[in-house]
This record gives structure tokens, C-alpha cells and sequence, in this order.
């Protein structure tokens, strides 16, 4: 059976009953559901739910796109992690006019860092338009799949891709969602 509920409006307030319960989602998934949730920024999703909503932990895959907001930016950049640098300096004493350096140490350094700072989220290059308004080369985004490390990822354009382009102009099933 297909069933779709479309929640255009998720984040809103006064809607939220008619949406999702921040522990429906696991409820949804153990019968085989899937639900597509959309919000512009995490504080429309920290002002209905709370910081302690379960909505993004239930969530197996998560589109980010570059955000304006730099407090979901410092959350993107977090579920990003962190990287390791390793930073090595050379140091020498002595003449530098001599043959042979008397005294030569190596120091290597270890530092962490975000994978991508909030900055680099936030720069995340968007999908490229011509001057009619119409998209014509694809932008960036992040993929995080699970526990998998998170994937740096070109926009699909479906209406280029001739395989996308044939499902997105599918007719919807004529039954309404009965069984046959």
C-alpha cells in the first residue's frame, strides 16, 4: 500500500498535531514507514520540540544543504566531527653559512579540528541559476547515513537526469491508497 501524508508545514506551532509527535518516528519505522521532513534551520525544530526533541535521532538519512542560520551551521559542523592535523616544524641553531647545522630538532604536533568549521558549512557552495531564475548546474551538500562518516555530495538535478526525470512525472496511484 502507498500511503503518503504530506506536512507541508512541519515546523509550525499550531500544526503540530496534525504532523508528527517527536516519537512517532520510531513508531513509523517498525512498520516499514518513512516519513520526509523539511525544516529551513534547527531552531524551527528546537522552538516546537525543545533542545531534547528525538526527531533527528530517528532520522537514518539527513540532506543538509548551506544554512543561514550559524547555530544549525555549529550543529552541522558538529555531526561533522572532528580531523586530526599534523603540523611538523623544523628547527636549526648554529651558522647558517656552515656545512653542517650543528643543532637540528623536529617537533610534530598533533591538533584537532572540525571537519568542516561552521564558516565552511555555511559556504557551501548552492545550486548555480542562470538569470531566468533556473537552475542550471548543481550545488553542494552533506549526507549523513546512519553511523557512516558524512558524505560531501553534488545536488541530483533530476529534471537533467533522464533517469529522475521519468519517475518524477509518474502519475500517482489511482486507487487512493486501497489495496487491489
Amino acid at each position: 500500500y502507498l500511503v503518503e501524508h504530506r506536512c507541508s508545514h512541519f515546523p509550525r506551532r499550531r500544526q503540530r498535531q496534525m504532523c508528527l509527535k517527536d516519537s512517532s518516528l520510531a513508531y513509523l519505522a517498525g512498520y516499514g514507514s518513512q516519513a520526509l521532513i523539511i525544516t529551513q534551520d534547527m531552531s524551527q525544530l528546537f522552538s516546537m520540540y525543545g533542545h531534547d526533541e528525538s526527531i533527528t535521532a530517528n532520522c537514518h538519512v539527513r540532506a543538509v544543504f548551506a544554512p543561514n542560520d550559524l547555530k544549525t551551521a555549529e550543529w552541522i559542523s558538529k555531526m561533522c566531527g572532528t580531523t586530526t592535523r599534523v603540523l611538523t616544524q623544523y628547527r636549526h641553531s648554529g651558522d647558517r653559512k656552515d656545512t653542517r647545522l650543528k643543532n637540528i630538532s623536529t617537533e610534530i604536533s598533533h591538533t584537532k579540528r572540525p571537519l568542516l568549521t561552521p564558516e565552511e558549512v555555511m559556504r557551501l557552495p548552492g545550486a548555480k541559476k542562470n538569470a531566468e531564475g533556473e537552475v542550471i548546474e548543481e550545488g553542494e551538500l552533506l549526507l549523513f547515513v546512519g553511523s557512516n562518516y558524512p558524505i560531501k555530495a553534488k545536488q541530483v538535478l533530476y529534471f537533467k537526469n533522464a533517469h529522475f526525470k521519468n519517475r518524477s512525472i509518474l502519475n500517482p496511484p489511482s486507487n487512493n491508497g486501497e489495496g487491489e
